[in-house]
């Protein structure tokens, strides 16, 4: 099973997937999450 769908089958809201570290400081930015995860495939 895929990471979103386990996060997702647990009661979270998953906003964005993204590949670098850039894309995920604007989509921090943009989002407001409550929290980000990272980490390496």
């Amino acid at each position: 099973m895929c990471l979103k769908m386990e996060l997702e089958l647990n009661g979270f809201d998953v906003c964005a997937f993204v590949a670098s570290g850039d894309e995920a400081i604007e989509t921090a930015k943009a989002k407001e999450p409550d929290i980000i995860l990272k980490f390496k495939s």
